[in-house]
């Protein structure tokens, strides 16, 4: 539907899309997307962002997160390396959405 897209401005017929570089892959200038689903993206990073951290939490208190001698275990090891992907993504996913708004 027209006016539901955020569109990146159209270069004219001749000129490179992006200050005289050659168009790249990185380049979210042509990226439409409505913003409802903008809004979505930036929800659920907010929501990955605020719920990730709190599990970690009691990962790291729960008995099985050490072993006798206070090492970490593969449970804890495992979790963390879960929960610092799903923070990375978060994070790309807010940016992306904050980029589509722009």
């Amino acid at each position: 539907m027209p006016g539901r897209c955020r569109r990146a401005q159209r270069h004219t017929a001749g000129t490179p899309p992006h200050g005289g570089a050659a168009a790249s892959g990185g380049d979210t200038r042509g990226v439409e997307l409505p913003v409802a689903w903008s809004i979505v993206l930036l929800v659920t990073a907010a929501w990955n962002l605020l719920v990730w951290p709190r599990f970690l939490g009691r990962i790291a208190k729960d008995p099985r997160a050490r072993d006798a001698d206070g090492r970490p275990t593969r449970f804890l090891t495992v979790h963390v390396v879960i929960i610092g992907v799903s923070l990375l993504l978060a994070l790309a996913v807010g940016a992306l959405g904050a980029i589509t708004l722009a």
